[in-house]
């Protein structure tokens, strides 16, 4: 089953394929999520979602997560509202290696939104993605 990975979400959508797993190598704590990209597509065709984020305008906020790929390839992290249209209010793309990596994004929403959607974007690129200790400070 995928309890382990509550409250994450993963979703991937045709045509891209992948799978995630739990994994026992970790930047931080025990685990990591590991995400196999079989088939790639857009990036968002392959997401880590984590639905219910409250965002609040005009705070800055930390965005903070470990990352590493199987090879050095672009992962986009994005905050979206969770329904249609689905308007994203703030995305980076950040460049990782195969070495387990600190990123840390800072931004101020212009939208408050108490349930957003946070995206690991990951389907660009065949190969696997590993994501830990992620993280939201105000």
């Amino acid at each position: 089953g995928s309890a382990w990975l509550a409250p994450w979400l993963f979703s991937v959508r045709s045509p891209a394929t992948g799978s995630i797993a739990r994994d026992t190598t970790a930047a931080s704590g025990t685990t990591s999520a590991n995400i196999s990209i079989a088939r790639a597509s857009f990036d968002w065709h392959v997401q880590l979602n984590q639905p219910n984020v409250a965002l609040t305008a005009g705070t800055p906020h930390t965005l903070s997560f470990w990352a590493r790929g199987s090879s050095a390839r672009s992962i986009r992290a994005a905050f979206q509202r969770n329904s249609a249209p689905h308007p994203i209010y703030v995305e980076r793309t950040v460049a990782i290696t195969t070495t387990w990596t600190r990123y840390q994004v800072t931004f101020t929403p212009t939208t408050s939104d108490p349930r957003a959607l946070l995206n690991f974007n990951v389907g660009a690129n065949t190969g696997l993605v590993w994501i830990d200790g992620v993280s939201l400070t105000r």
